[in-house]
């Protein structure tokens, strides 16, 4: 009998790599179909009372290349550190993390056109709001997932006493849970309030992310000081 050919094992997680960069491209190439009928000067910063920064046509250019650019670093990341190809529960957890932060960037990136085309008004906070409950669903999604998260030296909660002890990892990411729910549920509530909170809606989204990760991080050394 001729001897059976053994198939090369198929790389485990490429295939939603592949659909992504699909997705990029096509998001790319139906913005350059847009892109001539865009004015000279087009919106390309916004804050809590809309545009706030302008800047020329092909700015457009760069902002939709970022959905790939990031595309390309998160498909990088998990090849410099083995670690992370570790458990097939992380790589779920992380592919799900690299879809949903691909399919928002490149959601987001027709806000340019939308406001250069008058589909959206200049002085709304619409754009600001998605950015805050986008975070906050992702923070609550993200804390959820923490505990299952494995010793690893480039995706989770990394300071120098985590790094430094798996145990101290453990702990951190099982109070991470916590925090993450409780502020990503904050962020939420931030995000449907900023029509009336106006540009506090923005320092308090910053407070939101700042605090509890310096909580986070002293909360790491803690446990590390109570090993030793």
């Amino acid at each position: 009998m001729a001897a059976r050919k053994r198939k090369t094992p198929r790389r485990k997680g490429s295939g939603i790599y592949l659909y992504l960069v699909v997705l990029c491209m096509v998001n790319f190439i139906a913005h350059l179909a847009f892109f001539p009928f865009l004015p000279v000067r087009i919106p390309t910063h916004w804050g809590a009372g809309g545009v706030d920064g302008y800047g020329p046509r092909s700015a457009a250019l760069i902002l939709d290349l970022l959905p790939l650019g990031m595309l390309v670093v998160f498909r990088v990341i998990p090849l410099v550190d083995p670690n992370m190809s570790a458990s097939r529960r992380f790589r779920a957890i992380y592919n799900g993390f690299i879809t949903g932060i691909t399919v928002f960037m490149a959601t987001f990136s027709w806000i340019t056109e939308a406001t250069a085309f008058g589909l959206i008004r200049e002085k709304t906070s619409l754009p600001l709001r998605l950015v805050i409950l986008a975070l906050g669903f992702a923070w609550l999604i993200l804390g959820s997932c923490l505990p299952s998260i494995p010793y690893n030296r480039s995706f989770g909660i990394r300071t120098p006493w985590t790094l430094a002890d798996p145990l101290v990892w453990k702990k951190t990411h099982r109070l991470g849970r916590k925090v993450l729910m409780v502020t990503g549920s904050l962020l939420i509530v931030c995000g449907m309030m900023t029509s009336v909170l106006g540009g506090a809606s923005f320092w308090i989204m910053l407070v939101l992310l700042t605090v509890p990760a310096l909580y986070l991080v002293y909360r790491s050394y803690r446990f590390a000081s109570d090993q030793s």
